[in-house]
């Protein structure tokens, strides 16, 4: 019976917040973005892809080579064996990171390089999909995070309203998230056993604290709180309901100074930030089965 209950217990967040705690840095190599220096605190940025096509036909960047090589996100696969914008091969240890399932296999978030106004960048589209771009970081210390990104549509056609509060609407058109070494002795005992149990269902080291920045078009910026699936990830919207959409915005974050707020709890008084191990861009419409279309850029730890 108690195994029976446990089972209950975990399953409904098995199906997301694994793959949200899974979450990856989507800095492709082709994009023109950034990749993690393994041997720095910080994000060491790649050159432009070369002869990468945009949206007619390019998914992820196809045939589009960085400064190393390395090929857009073509058939990379994450843990769960989610393909990645085909085209291009994303280079180790970048991963695309989706949500598979034997009964409901849901569809990939689009990622791919384009021009949008005379500017390369990341397009995320979305259409009743899941998914992200990942890669892990060495452990770095939390610093400022900045990057511009734009919404160019909103989550909209879908069956359901977005809700970022509620497990059924639970979907974000843009998202930029950081994944914390958080130590599993300050998580409360029920969520520390529930994340020990995914952790073993899994076979992954998922982390005990991540942050998401959200464009959330339904709530006013500035709205925070825990994702409705688990604690473990909490949020915060830095563009809400009626910000412009088709224009950049700018964004610089003391990721820090986000987290001792975020996870106030958790965190012993003027004990420092844990060190970062991974940040992901993603975009979701699975829950309401909408549509959105995003850009992000320039996405770096500042100087």
């Amino acid at each position: 019976m108690l195994a029976l209950m446990t089972a209950a217990m975990i399953k409904p967040m098995l199906r997301r917040t694994i793959a949200a705690f899974k979450a990856c840095f989507v800095l492709a190599a082709a994009l023109g973005l950034a990749a993690p220096n393994a041997q720095a605190q910080t994000l060491s940025p790649l050159l432009a892809a070369q002869g990468a096509q945009g949206a007619q036909g390019a998914q992820g960047a196809q045939g589009a080579q960085g400064a190393q090589g390395a090929q857009g996100a073509q058939g990379a696969q994450g843990a769960q064996g989610a393909q990645g914008a085909q085209g291009a091969q994303a280079p180790a240890p970048w991963r695309v990171v989706g949500i598979t399932s034997a009964k409901t296999p849901l569809p990939l978030t689009r990622f791919e390089v384009a021009t949008v106004q005379g500017e390369r960048a990341l397009k995320v589209s979305t259409q009743a999909s899941y998914g992200t771009l990942v890669h892990e970081l060495p452990q770095v210390a939390a610093g400022r995070l900045q990057w511009r990104w734009r919404l160019d549509q909103a989550l909209t056609g879908g069956k359901s309203a977005p809700d970022i509060l509620s497990k059924a609407g639970d979907d974000a058109a843009l998202k930029v998230c950081v994944m914390f070494d958080h130590p599993l002795s300050r998580v409360p005992f029920v969520e520390r056993t529930l994340l020990r149990l995914a952790r073993s269902v899994s076979g992954e080291d998922l982390p005990a604290a991540t942050l998401c920045y959200l464009w959330d078009s339904t709530y006013p910026a500035g709205t925070q709180g825990d994702n409705p699936y688990s604690r473990r990830v909490r949020f915060i919207s830095l563009q809400g309901l009626g910000a412009a959409l088709g224009q950049w915005q700018n964004e610089s974050r003391d990721v820090a100074a986000d987290f001792a707020k975020a996870f106030a709890d958790e965190l012993p008084a003027k004990a420092p930030a844990p060190t970062v191990r991974a940040v992901l861009i993603g975009a979701d419409s699975d829950n309401t089965g909408a549509q959105s279309v995003g850009w992000v850029q320039s996405l770096d730890w500042a100087p």
